[in-house]
């Protein structure tokens, strides 16, 4: 059997044409949230805890998060609703269509 190849998290993100820290942290910090996204300091603060599937959604919800602020794009008070269904969304796809994730991450 092949050992896994585990890939270190970023420490920033390219997120239009901001540059976002990418951290995490331990659940003392958290409150009751898993991650957050501070879009007026550029940084993405996650739970150092998370299990890698719920760390792959909350990752890609706060990377909405940020791309929904540099966008300016409103959402009234309906933007959590909207960046939690699409980050589930696109990492069950993910999850249900690996082979073309794969060939997605290779164009």
């Amino acid at each position: 059997m092949a050992a896994t190849r585990k890939i270190a998290a970023p420490k920033r993100l390219q997120i239009l044409n901001l540059s976002y820290k990418v951290r995490f942290t331990d659940d003392g910090e958290m409150a009751e949230a898993a991650g957050w996204c501070d879009c007026n300091k550029q940084e993405i603060v996650l739970a150092r805890t998370l299990n890698p599937d719920t760390l792959q959604e909350v990752f890609l919800h706060e990377v909405l998060h940020a791309l929904a602020h540099g966008y300016a794009l409103q959402f009234d008070d309906e933007e959590e609703k909207v960046v939690s269904n699409l980050a589930s969304g696109i990492c069950l796809f993910k999850k249900q269509n690996p082979s073309a994730w794969r060939w997605f991450n290779k164009l």
